[in-house]
């Protein structure tokens, strides 16, 4: 496994060597309750790593919960998205399209 700052692979600077060494070859990314535990930034990040590691038939996975058409898709979601913008208003739960359209953006030569 490959670990990154996601955050810090947003701001456009070139890879880190380690990441910049396997271009092109990641099989898949795997990334578990990243997007809603973390500013925007580092979803970000990792949609640009991703787009640079995987290999044309390369697969992105991102587990964790997400907004639909921007609405919580249960009760405890929009609890749990209270609490963590209480910590930090930079977390909380994102609208899966917008993490679409953010991943098409990334892929974009």
């Amino acid at each position: 496994p490959l670990r990154f700052d996601a955050a810090a692979a947003a701001d456009g600077a070139a890879l880190p060597p380690t990441l910049a060494a396997h271009a092109g070859r990641a099989a898949m990314v795997y990334a578990v309750n990243l997007c809603h535990i973390a500013p925007w930034a580092a979803t970000l990040g990792l949609l640009r790593a991703a787009a640079a590691l995987l290999r044309p038939d390369g697969r992105l996975v991102i587990y964790g919960p997400f907004k639909v058409d921007n609405e919580f898709t249960t009760d405890s979601n929009r609890d749990f998205d209270a609490s963590l913008r209480r910590q930090n208003p930079a977390w909380g739960y994102r609208d899966i399209d917008a993490l679409r359209a953010a991943a098409a953006a990334a892929a974009a030569p």
